[in-house]
């Protein structure tokens, strides 16, 4: 199995698949060896989570990051070439570029399974296709694309055509694809010249335990909070969340939005706050990791999803799983499994602006919304999805 990351160091949803659909698999009796790109002295050695299941899990030396853009590769690596950090993969360092060093790492992935014994390749999106396609070749073991997301959903204005030719590629190779969603599956069948036969979903899920350890008890006295959670990116929608937010503010003005996370957008979405007078009330918080996610989950009264285009959306089950209700574009997969959810057009603020008014000004309907989505909840396991997995290898493996 070749992935981008793995929990606990994450940046997005993909990381907590990749580690869910392994330990599963693994509880399940298929043995999986997961191969992740890692900066060796970047972070600490073996930081990848092995405690979860019984599985293998080898760091390569790479510079690759999850979600990266070329600018932001070689940011990258100028920082690790300046700090002359140790790279027992490649001979004469990184790649110059984004593009390069996917390459070179698909060499040396393919080189480091040599010896390795294994019946199927398993690659998470278009950073790992190269080496997926590699390995394919060298060994003639057939080879599962999984999509989390397409270079058509993170750039949906600008998307990188070389990109997008490397993901082409690796499901022209690929002997089964899998999305994470019906909504993921068709868009990758309109965008890219994909034979829908080959294409199965399965979709995500969450664990059943998440966020039971948060006790959720506002204080009476605070005023209502909004979130939204995730990159700050042209994907994620943060600056349509702006907008509703100011829609919301001049009707009922003691509201407080919270914007968490990181990401390109950052300065333009705090500079559109200030444009809109708006920026007492939204809070940026930052990046959150760990513990720390679901806590801000639980300090929230509603938590919007206004992505332009979302394969599934995991913080929507996240926030669910804490008790509080979601506001779901129509533009994802979670609003496929999450059927009682708010749902509304990505670019239609005007209607969220009344749906976030709605949630926040009747408690019965907040009650109702977590009932009904909590319900949703149980049928989505990480077990079961595994299970649609072990289906499909089975199938490929004939």
């Amino acid at each position: 199995m070749l992935g981008w990351e793995l929990s606990p160091h994450l940046t997005g949803g993909m990381g907590i698949a990749c580690s869910r659909l392994a330990r599963s698999l693994t509880q399940q009796g298929t043995q999986v060896l997961f191969v992740l790109p890692h900066a060796m002295g970047d972070e600490e050695a073996g930081s990848a989570d092995v405690r979860a299941c019984d599985r293998s899990v080898r760091p390569v030396d790479s510079s690759l990051r999850p979600y990266q853009t070329r600018s932001q590769y070689e940011q990258q690596r100028e920082r690790l070439v300046h700090q002359d950090l140790p790279r027992s993969g490649f001979q004469g360092g990184y790649g110059a570029n984004l593009i390069d060093e996917v390459a070179r790492y698909a060499d040396v992935v393919s080189d480091l399974c040599r010896d390795d014994e294994f019946d199927l390749i398993h690659a998470h999106d278009w950073m790992t296709y190269a080496a997926g396609l590699r390995i394919k070749a060298r060994t003639g073991k057939p080879l599962v694309c999984h999509v989390h997301s397409s270079e058509r959903d993170r750039r949906p204005f600008d998307p990188d055509p070389e990109i997008e030719r490397r993901e082409q590629a690796g499901f022209d190779g690929a002997d089964r694809i899998v999305c994470v969603s019906n909504f993921a599956q068709e868009a990758l069948t309109d965008h890219y010249d994909v034979d829908p036969v080959r294409v199965r979903t399965v979709h995500n899920a969450i664990d059943a335990d998440y966020g039971d350890s948060v006790a959720w008890d506002p204080d009476p006295a605070r005023p209502p909070r909004v979130l939204f959670l995730g990159r700050l990116t042209e994907q994620k929608g943060p600056l349509h969340f702006l907008e509703a937010a100011s829609q919301v503010l001049n009707r009922m003005p003691l509201v407080e939005f919270r914007v968490s996370g990181e990401g390109e957008l950052l300065e333009d979405c705090k500079r559109r706050a200030r444009e809109l007078g708006i920026e007492e009330s939204v809070r940026f918080t930052g990046f959150l990791q760990g513990s720390e996610v679901p806590r801000m989950y639980a300090d929230c009264d509603a938590y919007v999803m206004p992505s332009v285009s979302e394969p599934f959306g995991l913080t929507a089950l996240e926030a669910l799983a804490c008790d509080v209700p979601v506001l779901l574009c129509r533009q994802s997969g979670a609003a496929e499994v999450l059927k009682s959810s708010v749902q509304f057009d990505h670019w239609d603020v005007d209607d969220l602006a009344r749906k976030i008014l709605a949630v926040l000004r009747f408690p019965a309907l907040r009650q109702q919304l977590v009932v009904a989505g909590r319900r949703e909840l149980r049928s989505l396991g990480w077990d079961a999805s595994a299970l649609r997995l072990q289906h499909l290898y089975e199938e490929v493996l004939g």
